[in-house]
């Protein structure tokens, strides 16, 4: 099939989600599509290895428990596999992985030095995992200001309908909070729509990456017409996509 555009430096064929947004930077960001559930390792790996990139190379899983932790991918002993929502290298033999069914993978990439890649959703940024990620490049020498972020498909605030308990998070941060007529489907009273998208902009920029150098996919997982894995549309148990990252 011919490559479809998601928007914000994505795109999408029968093989992959392509973080197109990356090309040029010595990384790449490719994410599993609909016919691919990546829940297990089995079937992340087979899926990795049709298109060519394990070989040489070893992924890097985590348990991921929507946290801030960001763990060296290079200093894990193989087999390993840590409680933690990021993981970054300097190695072109590791393959970093984190499932997503509505939350985004975020990928930070300093060119041709090092890679990151984060699960990032609500929890994750309102505890910091950007700005901690940022921190752990930046302590390996990276500049901020040289990164390249790319957030892949995630739901959207036409769809992400949360409680006031989630949106006190988020409050100060510009277009983060959004009134329930943003929903395209509203289920309880007392509801807002939620921005993620804004969350993630915002926090890089404060974390120092630049905002031309952040690329957001425009897609939303929960309504693309049945394109993308969603949580809220599948439910708990549902399929996860895999998204992946490594140097070239």
């Amino acid at each position: 099939m011919a490559a479809l555009d998601l928007g914000g430096g994505f795109a999408v064929t029968r093989d992959a989600i392509v973080a197109t947004a990356l090309t040029g930077t010595g990384a790449r960001g490719l994410a599993s599509p609909i016919t691919v559930d990546a829940r297990l390792d089995a079937d992340a790996s087979a899926w990795v290895h049709s298109l060519g990139a394990d070989a040489g190379r070893r992924m890097r899983s985590l348990k991921q428990v929507h946290g801030a932790t960001v763990v060296d991918a290079g200093a894990l002993a193989d087999g390993r596999v840590p409680e933690a929502d990021g993981a970054w290298t300097s190695s072109a033999r590791d393959i970093l992985i984190v499932r997503t069914a509505d939350c985004a993978a975020l990928w930070l990439v300093d060119p041709r030095r090092r890679v990151a890649l984060l699960h990032v959703g609500w929890r994750g940024a309102a505890v910091g995992i950007i700005r901690r990620a940022v921190h752990a490049l930046a302590q390996q020498g990276s500049d901020p200001a040289a990164l390249v972020a790319a957030a892949g498909p995630h739901i959207r605030r036409c769809c992400f309908e949360v409680g006031s308990e989630v949106a006190t998070h988020f409050d100060k941060i510009e277009g983060a909070v959004n009134p329930p007529e943003v929903l395209k489907t509203r289920t309880r009273a007392g509801t807002v729509s939620l921005d993620l998208a804004a969350i993630i902009a915002t926090q890089l920029r404060e974390a120092g990456v630049r905002s031309a150098a952040t690329h957001i996919a425009a897609a939303c997982t929960r309504c693309s017409g049945g394109m993308l894995h969603s949580y809220r549309r599948n439910g708990q148990g549902g399929p996860l996509m895999g998204s992946i990252g490594f140097l070239e």
